[in-house]
């Protein structure tokens, strides 16, 4: 007997149109989730037993519940790689292979057939430049561009800083990590496009525009006779997998039962059996704009106050940036740890000095990031191509570190003393295999070149910088100034677990100190007036009474003439 020339009984059947629990991508028509109770017996659902059917009316009578879903195409982002295979499972998408067997031919890419799923990480197209430098992906990978040739570029990839392979990529190619996964062997976990590669004002540069790369950490077995709950799934083809249960399900008077992961059965306070499909999940709210205070005018020798009130869960961070009248960022602040409040309202203080970072040898500004990383291009020789790192100055606006993705360039003796490493600053400079580790710039011949954040986006900055000096005390360094009378905007973003939320247009006006000029011929007037005044009784003022020392003094010393006169006679 074959089910699919049958009417199948059925009393409830949720999908993602009824249900949003399953998953479902309304734009590319993703996401097919079935779920079906075929039987209820009083108020106990059976675990599925062979059909009964009604020859008469051609319909097939079951029992229990039925879980299903099946695979579909997905395209790539970038358009070029074509497509993938995905399954909605239990209301998440998974990533089931490169190929499926439904096609034609045997697949040699898809973890569905070897009864696995696995998660997409990072499918994106983009228009990403590149020079030779480090740069993240998902889950401790590092892509390495170690050199840029004439028409390709030289890939590391590093795993938690061991590098576990490397290629000569050439200009519109793509570069494959393969490896192993469950039962699947050389299974393509990263994908990378190169476009083109061209030299930019004496820069080799590449542009990337495609990333793909799914997990090697996280699979999910989906073999029949797994069990999720009360649910067990009972077949993996290439094209669906089948749930049911494999136990009784008693839908009991006001109750809650949970049926598999992300399905679960409130049941209503009444004679009659009424039910439905639910699904408990905690939803982040995004943030909402903040509320910002801040001084419409504040003179130069002042602090500029700020404060907000944002109503947001789950922050991950909240960065403060001042911007001058050409829209470039002259100070930076991470404030997420200046928090204070609870649950989704909290409040944030912080002042800025008015004040600005100038570098020791040219005097070009450089960002004031409080502290914290200042990107730039490091060329470690005349000879070496530039590497990107991010830099850090210390209190006193010397250079504290000049690191890449994960490796030290330089390391000061005050950065070096807060690592707690077991050996002392002029220790390790004395090993060379330690100094290695923490020294790779060349007094006098290494230069760093700053980027510019310039209303949010990077270019680069002045001349390039020769380090030089010592390696107790770099030069050059930054000098803290006062900036010059203007308006200025504060630009706040808040990051939580869902969403971010950045605001503009919080303007404020920095004036020149207020000083009094007295001119000396107009003092000179005033006093004149005040004295010829002196006279003159102001309202309310009681007159003024003439001494009587000056009388007293003139009778002592004529008395005391007389007697001398009379003595002398």
């Amino acid at each position: 007997m074959k089910l699919g020339d049958y009417n199948s009984s059925t009393i409830a059947r949720w999908n993602a149109g009824n249900y949003s629990g399953f998953y479902f991508d309304p734009e590319k028509g993703l996401g097919d989730e079935t779920l079906v109770l075929y039987n209820v017996h009083g108020r106990t659902v059976l675990p599925p037993s062979r059909p009964k059917v009604d020859e008469t009316n051609r319909t097939a009578f079951q029992d229990g519940f039925q879980y299903t879903s099946f695979l579909q195409p997905k395209e790539f982002d970038y358009k070029p790689w074509g497509s993938y295979f995905v399954m909605s499972f239990m209301g998440i998408q998974w990533f089931a292979g490169y190929d499926s067997s439904l096609l034609g031919k045997k697949a040699t890419n898809s973890l569905l057939e070897h009864e696995y799923l696995g998660r997409v990480l990072m499918d994106s197209e983009m228009r990403g430049i590149v020079v030779a430098g480090n740069y993240s992906l998902a889950e401790g990978y590092v892509m390495h561009i170690r050199d840029v040739g004439d028409d390709s570029i030289f890939i590391q990839l590093l795993k938690d800083g061991i590098q576990v392979d490397s290629s000569v990529v050439k200009s519109n190619s793509t570069y494959v990590y393969k490896k192993d996964l469950g039962d699947v062997a050389d299974l393509p976990i990263i994908l990378v496009h190169v476009d083109n590669v061209f030299d930019g004002g004496g820069q080799r540069f590449a542009t990337i525009d495609g990333i793909f790369q799914i997990s090697d950490e996280y699979i999910l077995p989906v073999e029949p006779g797994l069990g999720m709950g009360d649910m067990e799934i009972v077949s993996t083809q290439p094209g669906v997998i089948v749930m049911v249960n494999n136990d009784y399900i008693n839908l009991n008077r006001d109750s809650s039962v949970a049926i598999g992961p992300g399905l679960n059965i409130r049941v209503a306070d009444n004679d009659t059996l009424r039910y439905y499909l639910y699904t408990s999940e905690y939803v982040v709210p995004k943030p909402s704009p903040p509320q910002i205070y801040l001084p419409g005018n504040v003179t130069s020798q002042a602090k500029a106050n700020f404060s907000m009130i944002v109503e947001a869960a789950e922050i991950r961070q909240v960065t403060a940036d001042i911007l001058n009248s050409s829209n470039l960022t002259i100070y930076s602040r991470d404030i997420t740890q200046l928090a204070q409040g609870s649950g989704e309202r909290w409040s944030f203080s912080w002042d800025w000095n008015l004040t600005a970072l100038h570098l020791s040898d040219d005097g070009s500004m450089v960002l004031d990031a409080n502290g914290g990383p200042v990107p730039g291009l490091l060329y470690l020789n005349s000879a070496s191509a530039p590497v990107q790192v991010v830099v850090t100055f210390d209190p006193t606006g010397r250079i504290s570190s000049i690191t890449g993705s994960n490796l030290a360039y330089y390391v000061s003796e005050i950065a070096y003393r807060r690592l707690n490493l077991p050996t002392d600053y002029e220790t390790m400079l004395a090993n060379e295999t330690a100094r290695k580790q923490f020294i790779k710039i060349e007094l006098g011949k290494s230069m760093i070149r700053f980027l510019n954040v310039v209303d949010g986006r990077l270019f680069f900055g002045g001349s390039n910088h020769t380090l030089q000096g010592t390696l107790n005390s770099l030069e050059p360094h930054a000098i803290r100034v006062s900036v010059p009378p203007g308006r200025y905007e504060l630009r706040v973003r808040v990051e939580n677990a869902v969403d971010a939320i950045q605001m503009f247009g919080e303007y404020f006006n920095v004036t020149a100190p207020v000083t009094t000029r007295l001119d000396a011929t107009n003092a000179s007037d005033s006093m004149s007036r005040a004295a010829a005044n002196k006279s003159i009784i102001e309202p309310g003022e009681a007159p003024s009474k003439k001494s009587d020392a000056p009388g007293i003094f003139i009778v002592l010393a004529t008395i005391f003439l007389m007697a001398l006169l009379r003595r002398r006679g």
